[in-house]
């Protein structure tokens, strides 16, 4: 396996990991939904507007973590 997919792949699970620990510490009111939006700005600004008509919570969480896997491919070839 690529190094740069490696990396890439591991960031986005690290982000869905998490993800479900904000999810399962339960903050109070929509602080945990806060704190996932936050963890993928400036992503999260298109990803809340898809998800809220199509798909709910999971595909927010979804289209930042293939955000995230994609910056870190992104910046591994601008690296090279």
């Amino acid at each position: 396996m690529d190094k740069s997919n490696l990396l890439a792949f591991s960031t986005a699970f690290i982000y869905i990991i998490l993800c479900c620990l904000i999810k399962l510490i339960g903050f109070e009111g929509s602080w945990g939904g806060f704190l996932i939006f936050l963890l993928a700005i400036p992503f999260s600004f298109l990803s809340i507007i898809i998800s809220k008509y199509t798909g709910g919570e999971t595909l927010f969480i979804l289209l930042n973590s293939f955000w995230w896997y994609f910056l870190v491919k992104i910046l591994y070839l601008f690296k090279k």
